[in-house]
């Protein structure tokens, strides 16, 4: 296929469906497959192709798509795509979105139209995810950086959004106002603000708030912290949060980068007041041969997520040996059995 770049992936693994009244797993085989074509169009445009499948004894689940990222001028641009999923239920409903924007130098604005059909998620996570289905969606965002000559501060960064979206029949599910502003300064400090203000209707209205400040100092050659308090309302109850955080490099093959979270609700029916610890750390032997590792914890679920990554450079750039190690899963703040799972890839460029 000349112009075209192809990736394929298949596999097959377990699928464990809990089934009956006393929740007994199901256990079958299930194979997956994916397929994506890409070609550059109109010079720095392109457009592509996506097909995933799982195969079960049940049937077929998965979805079908194309995809286009245009460039009309230097600045002004457009992504889109477009669905079909398939499936034993709701088979054939329809993903779609619009998304144009302008980007320069200092300055990015956007509109996104997102249409998604109700029961879309139940065969597209057959093979990928989707949080949420029977929406129509209106995202906007505007940033902008101001830049300083001859002053104590080197730039002013300021943003906002604006998100709202309906079921399919028209009826208000939720709305999002984000606001945000940093300073830079010339002497490598940092302030950053920023407010959410939503809404959002479940069995009844909730409207939840967060008005957070943090000060850093980024010395731009390896050592950068931040400190950060934020104060608002979740779900009816008051929230506090309070972070920690430092990068730092070690030397010149050796990086370190630290995080806690301190998040308290006030009341807390649902035990979420929690510690939570992130550690990730590089070590590169050479520019073709590194290690990574990732720990995350979250106290309130004992929860205790670790990754390694081992990667090789066999064939510079594109041909490599990965290796990779988890134990627990990386699915924020949901507790999840503490399995451990080996995981190997090789890849070349013809």
């Amino acid at each position: 296929m000349a112009g075209w770049d192809v990736a394929a992936l298949a596999t097959r693994a377990d699928l464990e469906t809990e089934i009956g009244p006393e929740g007994e797993i199901k256990v079958e085989d299930a194979d997956y497959t994916v397929l994506r074509l890409q070609r550059g169009i109109f010079g720095s445009s392109t457009l592509g192709f996506l097909a995933a499948n799982r195969n079960t004894e049940e049937g077929n689940a998965g979805s079908v798509g194309i995809d286009a990222t245009l460039f009309f001028t230097e600045k002004l641009g457009m992504t889109a795509q477009v669905l079909r999923a398939h499936g034993p239920e709701n088979d054939g409903e329809l993903a779609w979105f619009l998304r144009p924007a302008f980007d320069s130098a200092n300055t990015h604005f956007h509109v996104r139209y997102t249409n998604l059909d109700a029961g879309l998620k139940d065969n597209i996570n057959a093979i990928g995810f989707l949080r949420d289905d029977n929406r129509k969606e209106v995202d906007s965002y505007f940033g902008h950086t101001f830049w300083f000559a001859d002053s104590v501060a080197e730039k002013l960064r300021v943003g906002a959004n604006y998100n709202r979206y309906w079921s399919q029949e028209g009826k208000l599910r939720s709305w999002e106002i984000f606001g945000e502003g940093e300073l830079v300064f010339t002497n490598f400090w940092e302030i950053r603000m920023s407010y959410i203000d939503a809404l959002e209707i479940f069995e009844k209205e909730f409207r939840n708030t967060i008005l957070k400040t943090e000060v850093g100092y980024d010395n731009r050659s390896g050592k950068r912290f931040k400190l950060s308090a934020g104060v608002g309302e979740n779900y009816d109850s008051d929230l506090r949060l309070f972070g920690l955080g430092t990068d730092l490099s070690l030397s010149e093959a050796w990086n370190l980068s630290y995080e806690v979270t301190w998040l308290e609700l006030d009341p807390d029916p649902e035990n979420e007041s929690t510690w939570i610890h992130v550690l990730s750390s590089s070590y590169y032997f050479t520019n073709d041969l590194y290690l990574k590792v990732f720990v995350q914890t979250n106290s309130v679920i004992s929860k205790e997520n670790v990754q390694l990554l081992g990667v090789w450079r066999i064939l510079p750039p594109f041909g490599s040996l990965q290796l990779a190690f988890q134990r627990g899963t990386s699915e924020i703040g949901e507790r999840s059995e503490q399995g451990n799972s080996f995981f190997t890839k090789l890849s070349w460029v013809f």
